[in-house]
């Protein structure tokens, strides 16, 4: 799984969903969530660099061969929205048609948890 969250950290998603093919189809969950949450990583460090990674979360996303690997990696660029702020309420909503039932009871949990913690004006959250 090294190699994939490698390629995917440097916005070579196509090839690190492509090593996945070839994995025995109950690794597939965790080397695609894996892949998907780094590609996602990446992205939003790029953005704090300034360099550009080849595709945005809902090309990735899109790209991801399992359902539920898509709505884990949906859940968690929501979670991280809620630091970086990234995406329109739009996009917001968007992602959320990836989120599974069993995921988005999960992933509201995880928004109250993250709304109940005071802000830090110095560091813009």
């Amino acid at each position: 799984m090294g190699v994939g969250s490698g390629l995917a950290m440097q916005g070579k998603t196509t090839e690190a969903i492509e090593l996945g093919k070839d994995l025995p189809e109950e690794d597939q969950l965790n080397y695609y969530t894996t892949v998907g949450t780094m590609a996602l990583t990446g992205s939003l460090i790029s953005g704090v660099t300034g360099q550009e990674l080849e595709k945005d979360v809902f090309e990735t996303i899109d790209r991801i061969p399992l359902a539920a690997a898509r709505s884990k990696i949906a859940v968690q660029a929501i979670i991280m929205n809620q630091l970086s702020k990234s995406y329109s309420d739009e996009e917001l909503e968007s992602l959320k048609e990836y989120v599974s039932k069993e995921d988005m009871e999960d992933l509201e949990k995880e928004l109250e948890k993250l709304e109940s913690i005071p802000s830090i004006p110095f560091l813009g959250l």
